[in-house]
């Protein structure tokens, strides 16, 4: 798991997660993180104040208004729209970028996911190729 993620990893902003989430999710995936920025994680939600000395990325500055977005996002499937049937999902979204954002019925969260390689019929088996599977 851990050569699967490693494009992922370093952009995680660790260091802003919350105590509660780090003990509910981080831990779960201590073994994928080296010694020495598990260290920092830790020594960082025990005493926030102190410095770290584990070279992260450095602080997002840039902060998009809706009327200067550089980017263009494009509904290319709907389930309402097109069917919630597999066929339909890969009628529309076969070879086709790499974000999915989705809002589940009766769940009160948006859910989306990242995929380093392009979606494909052929590697339908999406979860195993998900790289970072985020929770709105």
């Amino acid at each position: 798991m851990k050569s699967t993620l490693q494009n992922c990893l370093p952009h995680i902003r660790y260091f802003q997660i919350s105590n509660d989430d780090a003990i509910d999710y981080l831990l779960l995936y201590r073994q994928l993180l080296d010694d020495n920025l598990w260290d920092d994680i830790i020594k960082n939600l025990l005493s926030p104040n102190r410095s770290v000395s584990s070279v992260i990325n450095p602080p997002r500055a840039d902060v998009y208004s809706a009327t200067n977005n550089p980017y263009e996002f494009k509904l290319l499937f709907r389930g309402a729209r097109d069917g919630f049937t597999p066929d339909s999902f890969w009628k529309l979204c076969d070879r086709q970028i790499n974000v999915v954002i989705a809002k589940i019925k009766g769940i009160d969260e948006i859910l989306g996911g990242y995929n380093p390689i392009r979606c494909t019929i052929q590697n339908s088996i999406l979860s195993r190729v998900i790289c970072n599977l985020l929770s709105f």
